[in-house]
């Protein structure tokens, strides 16, 4: 299959295999988002050593027991090296010894064809009192870093680990990584793309309901089945087969965290109200003190790609708040958990019902903010400075609260107040429209310099419907726009 995207990913890791230095390349990212099949296509046929951790999701299912988990780990990874011809000349008992033959192959197998050792899942070899990580720091510095031309490729979805030891260390390991790769999921345009290159072709009002349940992750894209309806591909993704879906969510966060049922009640309670909640909001949900420790937790939830901060429009405190930004998460825990039983249901026999229409509002807010780079290339503002947020104001009586989707303060002295609405056709905007919008602009006006203009900006699927009132929004970007 062609490779979608991933263009300047591919011609700097390609660059390296021309340098005699030698390298630490890290690759962070989501898990399934693409990092493993990333590296085997830019070094296919140069790989001198690889091994993939077994992940702790697998060693819980095997019921192992916490002091066999590094023998286990260890045995895995010599198994890795007799599977390229390597026979160890002693049983390993621990990660010095297992390191210490994988640099007795290296020394004899390297070879400018063959040059690159892939280490993918990472932070999972680096479980409690393993000795895992001063062992692989002694080998990058001891072997690799004074071996010229040999590349060492550490890839983990673990992102606040990789962040913490890798990228961010100020050990023996600072500034050494010479390459560090965060790699996102695709864009709608990407999704297309990937989509098309199965023969897979589907309307952009559809790849983009894919898009708000998986986001751009080609693993979930590379499930999607040619000739089915996208309700038809969500039903049999998300079923209760082998193959299915239905307990993906648990599974991820059983790989990543050492502790899954903690942060999944986290993600329950930033993921209670759709304009995000505060620190205060998270201790009340969960009874978690508000310290180092919930701080520590929300960095992990952020670096995993699950959770994004923000600062509310207008607030006058320095108080961050927390919303969930990661599309199949949010559509886990607003639609299929709160539904049960009734969500494949829901999803079978069509897109409009109530329930599934309110997770829609919810959720293409979220694509939105995914693709504030194309929002901005569609108003003209690409080389602007800009500030992305949003605003939720309770009102005690009907009428007298706000809820706006986006808002975009642009160094130009231009705030655009932004509406998202996913319609199946052209919007039409009524007398309610412009009561609505001018409403809240006098709310937001009270938060702005005086030398600020407020422009309205819709942002739908197919436009804004010739009528009466279709020049009360300055701007209108549709999903074309957000497929640049």
């Amino acid at each position: 299959m062609e490779i979608i995207g991933r263009k300047k990913e591919l011609a700097k890791l390609r660059s390296y295999l021309k340098s005699e230095q030698s390298r630490l390349v890290v690759i962070s990212g989501r898990r399934r988002v693409g990092k493993t099949f990333l590296v085997d296509e830019a070094y296919s046929g140069k790989m001198l050593f690889r091994h993939t951790a077994q992940s702790p999701e697998e060693m819980l299912e095997a019921k192992s027991p916490s002091d066999s988990i590094v023998r286990t780990q260890v045995s895995r990874f010599l198994r890795a090296l007799e599977r390229v011809g390597y026979t160890p000349s002693q049983q390993a008992k621990d990660w010095n010894d297992a390191f210490f033959e994988l640099e007795k192959y290296a020394r004899e197998a390297y070879s400018p064809d063959h040059s690159v050792i892939f280490l993918d899942e990472l932070p999972w070899l680096d479980t409690p009192n393993s000795g895992f990580f001063p062992a692989f720091m002694s080998f990058w510095s001891d072997f690799v870093l004074p071996h010229k031309g040999l590349i060492l490729v550490a890839a983990g979805s673990a992102n606040s680990w990789i962040l913490d030891k890798l990228v961010e260390n100020t050990g023996s390991l600072y500034k050494r990584h010479h390459c560090w790769i965060n790699l996102l999921p695709f864009t709608l345009k990407e999704s297309e793309e990937f989509l098309l290159n199965k023969g897979i072709k589907l309307s952009r009002y559809d790849i983009v309901t894919l898009y708000m349940v998986f986001g751009g992750i080609p693993y979930y894209l590379d499930l999607v089945e040619k000739g089915k309806s996208v309700a038809q591909n969500l039903v049999a993704m998300l079923s209760s087969t082998p193959e299915g879906l239905n307990k993906e969510f648990d599974s991820l966060f059983r790989s990543i965290f050492s502790k899954p049922e903690l942060m999944i009640d986290l993600m329950r309670a930033i993921a209670s109200k759709r304009s995000g909640v505060s620190k205060n909001d998270i201790v009340l949900a969960t009874g978690i003190s508000d310290g180092g420790t919930l701080t520590d937790y929300l960095r992990a939830l952020i670096r995993s790609g699950f959770v994004e901060e923000f600062r509310p429009f207008g607030s006058k405190t320095a108080l961050m708040h927390y919303r969930v930004s990661d599309p199949f998460s949010l559509f886990y825990l607003r639609f299929l958990e709160k539904e049960g039983k009734k969500a494949l249901s829901l999803l079978q026999n069509g897109f409009d019902s109530p329930k599934f229409n309110a997770w829609k509002g919810i959720s293409f807010e979220a694509v939105c903010f995914a693709h504030v780079p194309q929002i901005k290339k569609a108003l003209g503002i690409e080389g602007v400075t800009t500030e992305e947020s949003l605003y939720c104001e309770k009102g005690d009586k009907p009428g007298k609260g706000a809820q706006i989707d986006m808002l975009i303060k642009r160094g130009d002295n231009i705030l655009n107040l932004v509406e998202a609405k996913f319609y199946s056709s052209k919007y039409s905007a009524d007398a309610s429209d412009q009561k609505d919008l001018q409403r809240k602009s006098e709310i937001i006006s009270s938060f702005l310099p005086k030398r600020y203009a407020i422009h309205f900006t819709l942002i739908t699927t197919y436009g804004l419907s010739e009528g009466s009132y279709d020049s009360v929004y300055d701007n209108v970007i549709t999903l074309d726009d957000l497929f640049q």
